[in-house]
């Protein structure tokens, strides 16, 4: 089986930094994805389009409706630009995206809350920045509670046998939440 192309795959030039950042958007569901931002100082399209890929998978697996997506942010700490302002410059660059909830970004690896609301800040204020943290924070509770919960659509597959479904549960959720 041949993975499909994902629906959005930008590159982002940012100017202040000298630096890039990618977005992509494995799918949507409803006109929503949701995936972290990745900080880290050697990104790839390749690697952001197989997490975003990934992100996809592990949503439809424990059956949440909202698609998968992952962003990626080249950072390292000999750039002399403020983290903050180049935060702000990405969001305002993908703001189409973040102000329509097309894409919703998570924490991920490299960075803290703090990190996403400066995303947020320019695109869609300060406000409705505090907000945004709220939904993440409530759509991780629901990945959390679908391992959590043994009569979701994943654990149907598992014939009752010696193997505790919790037990699976948190396995598949540290493999998916890499």
């Amino acid at each position: 089986m041949t993975p499909s192309a994902p629906e959005i795959a930008l590159e982002v030039s940012l100017e202040s930094a000298g630096t890039k950042a990618f977005l992509v958007i494995g799918r949507t569901v409803r006109n929503s994805s949701w995936g972290g931002l990745r900080i880290v100082p050697d990104p790839s399209m390749e690697e952001t389009i197989a997490t975003a890929r990934t992100m996809t998978l592990k949503y439809g697996f424990v059956d949440l409706s909202i698609g998968g997506a992952k962003g990626a942010l080249q950072w390292t700490n000999e750039h002399t630009s403020s983290r903050p302002e180049v935060l702000r410059e990405l969001g305002e660059k993908l703001s189409h995206l973040l102000q329509s909830k097309r894409w919703q970004p998570g924490i991920g690896l490299g960075h803290s809350v703090e990190d996403i609301k400066n995303l947020y800040r320019r695109s869609i204020g300060e406000i409705a920045a505090e907000n945004a943290l709220r939904r993440v924070d409530i759509a991780e509770n629901s990945v959390r509670r679908a391992f959590d919960d043994p009569g979701r659509s994943y654990f149907r597959s598992f014939p009752t046998c010696s193997v505790d479904r919790r037990f699976i549960g948190t396995l598949l959720w540290s493999y998916f939440r890499a």
